[in-house]
């Protein structure tokens, strides 16, 4: 059961706390009313009716949004130069037969992030390749 006193002055304390905003938020909009919001500071928030209206128009201005995206740009050559290295490695790796890192003819190293994503797995103490597609560039997208 709820004690109704407690609730009521719990209530009343938080209102009082409350109070100092509220009432500069009336000020500013009586100021506004006047028409001298731009030199009359929020008293809570130390800035002016102006600098707050520049800042939602700044934050929330969907142009300025849109600018401030980074665009997506095209990957770099040795991040391209590392996934033909691995595309390279799992040429070397059969769908049937098993083969171990030691016995290819070129050096290979992290196999366990391509088993961990599915381009290669375990078998017989070896690795076999799987069917995933391995994309050396980023497929387009749309």
């Amino acid at each position: 059961m709820v004690n109704v006193g407690a609730l009521y002055e719990r209530l009343a304390r938080l209102l009082a706390y409350h109070e100092h905003s509220a009432a500069a938020v009336r000020a500013q909009i009586r100021d506004l009313a006047r028409g001298e919001a731009d030199r009359v500071p929020v008293r809570s928030l130390g800035v002016t009716v102006r600098d707050a209206a520049d800042y939602v128009a700044q934050t929330h201005d969907a142009d300025r949004r849109a600018a401030r995206q980074t665009r997506r740009r095209g990957t770099s050559r040795s991040v391209i130069a590392r996934r033909q290295q691995t595309a390279a490695a799992l040429a070397q790796f059969d769908r049937q037969k098993s083969r171990r890192p030691e016995d290819l003819p070129i050096k290979v190293s992290g196999l366990g992030a391509l088993v961990r994503r599915g381009y290669l797995q375990p078998h017989a103490g070896g690795y076999v390749r799987t069917a995933k597609a391995y994309h050396v560039t980023p497929r387009p997208t749309a």
